[in-house]
């Protein structure tokens, strides 16, 4: 059902565009599972690659609500401990952490509990995140929350741009399995 032609036109010969890419490999992978028309267009449409910065931010959002519900919680953890979210595990190592911008890092040690311990003011409680997938899912929820309630400084295109470098594949992952 993909046309090779606009595959062809969008990627526009030797340039590296890695979200395109998985756009068009995701579209070739839909196109095996013998969807009818209407489910097909659905599936391919609501592709990451496609939404806006916000609202792919927001799918964390979706996924990790799917994660907790009871209805729902199984396919979650079925999913994220496929072989294909193995490249995410560990995604706190100190390697990432430095590489993080202050938002992020902001976000990372988030607790609205904190409290100062009075012999030492600088002493804060922080929200822990373990290496595994399913706390990736939730950092990345936790980051879009934070910055529509928190109002962060840096715009959400900025915020998405640079989940996806830290992060690439990863939503894309979730939205195959998911």
């Amino acid at each position: 059902m993909s046309d090779n032609w606009f595959e062809s036109i969008v990627k526009g010969g030797k340039r590296n565009w890695p979200e395109c890419d998985a756009f068009f490999k995701h579209a070739k992978y839909v196109d095996t599972l013998g969807l009818g028309y209407k489910d097909f267009v659905d599936k391919v449409e609501g592709h990451p690659f496609l939404l806006s910065p916000d609202d792919r931010m927001h799918l964390f959002d979706v996924y990790e609500s799917k994660r907790i519900d009871p209805a729902t919680c199984q396919d979650v953890k079925h999913a994220l401990t496929s072989s294909d979210f193995d490249k995410f595990k560990n995604w706190n190592s100190s390697s990432t952490l430095a590489s993080m911008d202050s938002h992020m890092l902001g976000v990372y040690h988030y607790n609205p509990n904190r409290k100062s311990t009075s012999h030492n003011p600088n002493h804060h409680k922080f929200t822990t995140y373990g290496g595994s997938v399913k706390d990736l899912l939730r950092y990345l929820r936790n980051l879009n929350h934070h910055y529509h309630e928190q109002k962060l400084v840096v715009s959400m295109e900025d915020v998405d741009r640079r989940v996806r470098t830290q992060f690439g594949g990863f939503l894309e992952q979730l939205y195959k399995h998911l």
